[in-house]
């Protein structure tokens, strides 16, 4: 068939120019419906994809925190479909020179949980962001107005103590992550064996801790009555902290900024220390911990009757890696020496951080805010506390086992103090313990020189 009739007459009365001018308008109409068709098409998902975003979280390996970590971030991803997390466990030792090797080539994690002695280090070399408290109170779940609203959210969920534990020069650094300090642990077998009732002769002081020594050591020959921190500069310094603050002193200002490590009180501790090893025989240290081994395993081996460590993340330790000691422990609140008021250990913590070259920092806080929303099962799968106190009071906790020791623990206890640097300053500290307790030093002598080197590394 040819043209239809009507076409036909319409292009008998068209001029060439007319025609002209209507095949052209045909080509821009053409043009015009496929620019739209192809925006209609393919602008959404170039837009999706323009915002789908990755974050790195790096966190310490610590295999049940690591496996409910896994399920969270999963629950993150779903409720936030435009960020990607990878998640990367990484060894404690290892995480200093990783992260630093990492920042310094330009990378790394976005988000970073660390232990609260590493931190303020970096805070103070302004490698750390402060609490974007808007993307935090998101992953929460929140719509706070403005960022005060927000702030204000953000202070309301932890004590001013904690709040304050995470604060350097008056910014808030670090969101609380694994908040926890040490407690007294008994071995009622032993107790039981020695002729002690595991409950009415559980130590309450020091000078308890003595008396008990001696009828623990006839019983359980080859043993130790009490298992104290050895080669750790870091556990001796949580332990040697409470000995100095059940004696009326304290090691460091809360500012970190000005030590006493010689103070009448901080000799009478390591004094105290030196004769539970040398004086009393309470403390065998040739059965541990070794530079390769830790307190806590000997106690859970059954080598010592008592152990001043660990919080309550302890508990399901001691049932997984020790089941026949779990069956048989005790804990309650650290010893303070005879008069005192109740010292309970230094807190340590973990924080989760967001370092400053992140290029996703509001994602990142929206994910801490997320993390930090599920502290209840947080604490009821792996026996840690987030630092909220939303659990800290529940119900819920309550019901844990000796969650009041615990609780009263902390409420006792204080935060490590922002010591920079940290890690020559607790070596200062512990050459003085061990120079005590293993050597012939006299502690006072040995305070006296922590002390003079301590000051130059604090000025430097």
């Amino acid at each position: 068939m040819g043209v239809p009739l009507l076409f036909q007459s319409l292009q008998v009365q068209w001029t060439s120019t007319e025609l002209g001018d209507y095949v052209n308008k045909k080509r821009i109409f053409a043009l015009s419906v496929a620019m739209i068709i192809a925006t209609t098409a393919f602008s959404p998902i170039q837009s999706m994809a323009a915002s789908q975003i990755t974050i790195n979280y790096w966190s310490h390996v610590n295999p049940p925190a690591n496996d409910l970590d896994k399920i969270l971030v999963a629950r993150f991803e779903k409720a936030n479909p435009n960020i990607k997390v990878n998640f990367l466990p990484v060894a404690e030792a290892d995480i200093p020179t990783k992260f630093t090797t990492s920042i310094a080539g330009g990378g790394g994690p976005d988000l970073i949980n660390l232990f609260s002695s590493l931190w303020p280090k970096y805070a103070s070399q302004n490698l750390l962001t402060s609490v974007d408290y808007m993307a935090y109170a998101q992953g929460q779940g929140q719509k706070p107005a403005n960022a005060a609203d927000a702030q204000k959210y953000f202070e309301s969920i932890y004590s001013s103590k904690v709040v304050a534990g995470f604060k350097v020069g008056g910014a808030q650094v670090g969101v609380p992550h694994e908040v926890s300090n040490y407690a007294f642990w008994t071995n009622k077998d032993m107790y039981t064996k020695a002729g002690l009732n595991p409950e009415t002769d559980f130590p309450k002081t020091w000078e308890d801790v003595i008396k008990t020594c001696a009828p623990i050591l006839k019983a359980n020959p080859g043993k130790s009555a009490l298992v104290l921190p050895l080669f750790s500069a870091g556990e001796e310094y949580l332990v040697f902290d409470q000995m100095v603050r059940s004696s009326g002193g304290i090691l460091f200002s809360q500012d970190g900024k000005t030590p006493y490590l010689d103070s009448p009180a901080s000799v009478k501790a390591l004094t105290l220390w030196r004769d539970l090893v040398k004086k009393y025989k309470c403390i065998n240290p040739s059965l541990g911990p070794t530079a390769s081994t830790d307190n806590i395993d000997v106690f859970g081996g059954a080598s010592s009757a008592s152990l001043a460590a660990a919080g309550a993340w302890y508990i399901p330790y001691l049932q997984g890696s020790f089941p026949k000691v779990y069956k048989s422990y005790k804990v309650g609140s650290l010893p303070v020496f005879a008069g005192a008021k109740p010292a309970g250990g230094a807190i340590y913590s973990y924080a989760l951080l967001v370092p400053k070259q992140s290029k996703n920092a509001a994602a990142a806080w929206k994910l801490a805010g997320f993390l930090a929303a599920n502290g209840q099962e947080f604490f009821n799968k792996t026996g840690v506390w987030l630092g909220d106190k939303a659990t800290l009071s529940s119900a819920e906790t309550a019901k844990s086992p000796h969650w009041s020791i615990f609780k009263n623990n902390l409420d006792t206890g204080v935060f490590l103090p922002p010591i920079i640097p940290i890690d020559p300053v607790t070596e200062k500290l512990k050459a003085a313990i061990e120079g005590s307790i293993l050597g012939t030093e006299d502690p006072k002598a040995a305070l006296a020189t922590a002390q003079k080197a301590v000051l130059k590394l604090l000025a430097k």
